[in-house]
């Protein structure tokens, strides 16, 4: 292409993409989700606001000390607008940014970094949001936005071909790769440098060997084996669900379709010694209520939660048993294993839910429950571990080395919700998973204090521990007053309000989803195979 013909396709671009904006600003107004700015939503205020500016430098420890013996990197992502959103907004909106805080040696860096995904460089290209994003899933206006997205796709300015997604939900590691996750795409790879910078090193193709270009943002790996399994699911069209393993190098060993009877949410699986775990939960993709009701595509039917029970074995759908539970939502599971015959699968449940309301509703809050699986005669039972202030919580954790496998402790994020149903993380709960339901299922409990709130917390062993539970509890923690945000490291152990240490971030760090800790070794065995990328 001469020099002529490059400006010429520039000039078009442009106008392309200057009339689609115009034309998707206008839909948006028309249906009201437009008139107000950056701010309106309750995802986009306080310690949700997002974080445009991208550091990296080292952190002082402001409280107490970093064990000598802590070394690796923690990362937590979450949405984070890059660009201001033309219309709706949702908390799973926004593109992924990794909040990374590299520990060696008792000192700290830290860094964040948008995920360079395939969309993320084409809507700064245009410089505005070529997506529709969930929150524009409201009003009549979305046949609209759906038009306006295929046209910019036939003009050339939106190209899917790479995927759409924005690896915003959760970190994982796996044959020598960081992977950033979200289940509308394709993880992306990253890389972590000694200095703690972070950088994108592309989305993974798997050889070409994933059909469905998607993956879960919940993948489970077995700690003996190294095999991770995956699943994905489609709203769009049939098979709704797939299954697929990865070998320990990263390899594709195994996809096939799962059918399901309707289209769902299916966020989380579990593991155990020779099952994955699947969750046909009601919560289903429901076009309609869009338009006549104005609310999210996603409605919790009054039916059975199902469990599939899949033979890591299993190379067909035929060989999938069903078993029917109560009707209620689950987005996380917490760890799953069996005994004798049957299966113990420990999972968080809102007996109630709407993604447009969240937890604002009555008895709507999530608390852990204990889901028990009879193989030989097909029964089920639910029971709630804990419905106290304690036991209400989301964003269980069990140590790595025991997915899949018998665990007496869990730690969840404890939870509440302001009066417009925004979820707060006021502090971690332990779990005595082997005490059972009842009144000493909560072994230990600790708030931030204040109005500090913090997330998921993620257990780090200490090297060489004695007990299941010797190691530490990592978060990022924000002020909701004075916006300062901190990386608190609490012992696992004595569950004491009291950190090992305090890190004092130099910016807020917004509130976001899911994290993990990336161990030395793993840090400096980066640079798995290249078919992952």
């Amino acid at each position: 292409m001469g020099v002529e013909d490059g400006e010429k396709g520039g000039l078009l671009y442009t106008a392309a993409s200057n009339l689609l904006w115009a034309a998707n600003r206008a839909v948006r107004l028309l249906n009201g989700s437009a008139t107000q700015k950056l701010g309106w939503d309750p995802y986009l205020q306080g310690a949700f606001s997002p974080q445009r500016e991208e550091v990296l430098q080292e952190v002082e420890v402001i409280e107490g000390e970093l064990p000598p013996e802590l070394a690796g990197c923690y990362l937590r992502t979450g949405p984070n607008p890059k660009l201001d959103p033309l219309g709706g907004y949702h908390w799973f909106d926004g593109d992924g940014m990794i909040h990374a805080v590299r520990i060696a040696d008792g000192k700290a860096s830290y860094c964040n970094r948008w995920v360079q995904t395939s969309r993320l460089q084409q809507e700064g290209r245009a410089g505005w949001p070529l997506v529709p994003k969930i929150g524009d899933s409201r009003g009549a206006s979305v046949m609209a936005v759906v038009a306006l997205r295929r046209l910019a796709e036939k003009l050339g300015v939106l190209d899917s071909s790479h995927g759409t997604g924005t690896a915003n939900t959760a970190v994982a590691f796996h044959a020598g790769r960081v992977l950033a996750l979200h289940e509308g795409d394709l993880p992306y790879a990253l890389s972590i440098a000694c200095n703690g910078l972070v950088e994108t090193i592309g989305r993974c193709s798997f050889g070409g060997k994933i059909g469905t270009q998607r993956f879960t943002a919940h993948p489970k790996t077995d700690p003996q084996t190294g095999e991770m399994y995956t699943f994905a699911y489609s709203v769009d069209k049939q098979p709704y669900c797939w299954f697929g393993v990865l070998d320990r190098e990263g390899r594709v060993a195994k996809e096939m379709p799962v059918p399901l009877p309707e289209p769902i949410m299916m966020h989380d699986c579990a593991l155990t010694q020779n099952y994955v775990l699947l969750l046909d939960v009601p919560l289903v993709f429901d076009p309609k209520v869009m338009i006549k009701e104005g609310k999210l595509p996603f409605v919790l039917k009054d039916r059975p939660m199902r469990i599939g029970v899949v033979p890591r074995t299993a190379t067909s759908a035929d060989e999938i048993r069903w078993f029917a539970s109560e009707p209620v939502m689950c987005f996380h599971t917490c760890n799953a294993w069996e005994e004798g015959g049957t299966i113990k699968l420990f999972l968080c449940t809102f007996p109630k839910f709407s993604l447009d309301t969240f937890t604002a509703k009555e008895g709507s809050d999530p608390v852990l429950s204990l889901l028990t699986i009879d193989l030989d005669s097909g029964a089920t039972t639910l029971q709630r571990m804990d419905e106290s202030a304690a036991g209400v919580g989301d964003f269980p954790a069990v140590p790595p080395s025991l997915v899949g496998r018998p665990t007496r402790y869990a730690y969840i994020g404890n939870m509440r919700a302001n009066d417009r149903g925004v979820p707060e993380f006021v502090g971690i709960t332990k779990f005595d998973l082997q005490a059972g339901p009842g009144k000493d299922a909560v072994a230990s409990h600790l708030l931030h204090g204040g109005a500090r709130l913090g997330g998921e917390a993620v257990f780090v062993p200490r090297p060489d521990g004695a007990a299941e539970d010797d190691g530490y509890l990592m978060t990022y923690v924000t002020d909701t007053q004075t916006k300062k945000s901190e990386l608190v490291v609490y012992d696992a152990a004595t569950m004491s309000a009291k950190p090992v240490a305090r890190l004092r971030m130099p910016h807020t760090v917004p509130f976001g989803f899911h994290g993990g800790w990336v161990t030395g070794e793993q840090l400096a065995a980066q640079g798995g195979p290249s078919v992952m990328v």
